[in-house]
């Protein structure tokens, strides 16, 4: 984009396809700068997953299957022993980074793994997202702690700087109300 006055009116303007680069989401907490952000690992398996809907409810093109797989391949490696997957990676050196590393954004990929699995019945598949899956029961939905890059960075940065990985009581409450009206009365 460029900025350019237009009948004394100062307005942002493409400067054409010519320009373009593909990159990833300027809201993280690392940089503001699409093309030095990290890869996220929401976006990614959303997008895989979107990919496996193409391939399963409208044509059976094996080049989106291939990529689910690759992708999905890549992402086992990545799972951490307590079941969570990053929530970035570094663009250069593909290493996992520190933010929501237990956060709910897990559960994005454990629907695309399912998806996956459910194509292929490859079980590793639906081991990694089962294990991820208990995870988030444990860690999330009993501790009441509903986090993920919206929360801090996507339209606002507010409490980025100090909520981020704290409990807050709106969000204890609701997961009191939540098994409360499930009638799994617990205390936590």
């Amino acid at each position: 984009m460029e900025r350019v006055n237009i009948d004394d009116k100062w307005v942002n303007r493409s400067k054409g396809w010519d320009t373009y680069f593909w990159g990833n989401s300027n809201r993280n907490p690392y940089t503001g700068d699409p093309k030095n952000s990290p890869f996220h690992i929401l976006d990614m398996s959303w997008t895989a997953n979107i990919m496996l809907e193409w391939y399963n409810e409208l044509e059976k093109d094996e080049r989106l299957l291939d990529y689910a797989i690759s992708y999905a391949d890549s992402l086992l490696t990545l799972q951490y022993k307590n079941g969570f997957f990053p929530s970035w990676l570094d663009i250069r050196t593909l290493m996992p980074m520190d933010y929501l590393t237990k956060s709910s954004e897990v559960s994005m990929t454990i629907s695309f793994l399912l998806s996956l699995y459910a194509i292929t019945k490859n079980k590793k598949y639906k081991e990694s997202a089962l294990k991820a899956m208990n995870a988030v029961a444990k860690q999330i939905i009993l501790q009441g702690r509903w986090e993920d890059f919206e929360t801090y960075w996507s339209c606002s940065r507010v409490g980025a700087d100090y909520w981020v990985g704290n409990k807050l009581w709106r969000n204890i409450c609701t997961s009191r109300i939540i098994f409360q009206c499930s009638g799994q009365r617990r205390h936590y």
